[in-house]
């Protein structure tokens, strides 16, 4: 905590010396670099969200690898299959391109999101309509069923997480209530009388 308060002061400082003209470029690549994690350890909620959220991330690669591997998977489909039609084609833009494997797999990355959509199948679906069925099976498993997993595994590993720090919390407040009203009842209660 010292150390942020230090950064903030030099922070403040920073500000001062920009307002009055004195500033290098240095200046503006630590500030911006500085702010982000000072305010991180400054938010004491934000730290432990970020720590659940880290902590779940060990739940998460498993269908983040599943999810990884059926990219890859149509992507080298879709690069084997259609190729020769995008090579024809000709397009500058890269993320509409199944030419090369590498761009293959950018575009179907970004069909992930259909930003793409259409425009990605077209020189495909030009050379046979059936093709379109390549793509569907892409946007259904990939799309829909493979990132709405990765949602409810994110979900459900930091509601997991959120319920274990409350409990933790929960042991706590209670362990410290029955430590207060101990020592109020023997605060309270006469001393005992000595035996006859």
């Amino acid at each position: 905590v010292l150390m942020c308060n230090v950064c903030l002061f030099l922070l403040s400082y920073w500000d001062v010396a920009e307002w009055a003209g004195v500033t290098t470029s240095l200046f503006y690549m630590v500030r911006g670099v500085a702010r982000m994690p000072i305010f991180v350890l400054r938010a004491r909620r934000l730290r432990r969200d970020i720590g659940g959220v880290v902590f779940a991330a060990g739940e998460i690669t498993e269908v983040l690898l599943a999810l990884a591997i059926v990219i890859l998977l149509f992507t080298w489909v879709g690069y084997i299959l259609f190729s020769p039609h995008y090579l024809e084609a000709q397009s500058d833009n890269v993320n509409i391109d199944l030419s090369t494997f590498p761009r293959a797999l950018q575009s179907m990355f970004v069909l992930l999101t259909a930003a793409n959509f259409p425009d990605v199948m077209l020189p495909a679906y030009n050379a046979s309509r059936l093709n379109f069925v390549f793509f569907l099976a892409f946007i259904l498993l990939a799309g829909w069923i493979g990132q709405s997993l990765v949602l409810a595994t994110v979900f459900a590993a930091y509601k997991r997480q959120n319920i274990r720090q409350f409990q933790q919390h929960f042991q706590l407040a209670r362990m410290c209530a029955l430590d207060r009203a101990f020592c109020a009842l023997l605060a309270a209660s006469p001393p005992p009388s000595p035996p006859n």
